[in-house]
């Protein structure tokens, strides 16, 4: 029993969780980062842009889809 009438187990067990909650985020921008890049060509296109600014637009989306991320983790319960 540590301070604060918790179990050491239960720590662990909480700490297991935030852990794969924030590999699980790694992993959902990261395929998502990949998947704008495989686009870029397309993206660039449709967009009728150079190649530099169509890289901003998904470096701006990868960063803002991070941040949700990050922020929506810190309103689970079990993160508390």
């Amino acid at each position: 029993m540590s301070e604060g009438g918790t179990t050491d187990d239960e720590l662990q067990g909480g700490t297991l969780v935030a852990l794969v909650a924030m590999a699980l985020g790694i992993f959902v921008v990261a395929n998502d980062f990949t998947a704008l890049s495989v686009a870029i060509v397309d993206i660039e296109g449709d967009l009728d842009t150079t190649l530099n600014r169509a890289q901003w637009v998904i470096n701006a989306d990868t960063v803002v889809f991070g941040v949700l991320i990050v922020t929506g983790g810190s309103a689970m319960p079990w993160a508390r």
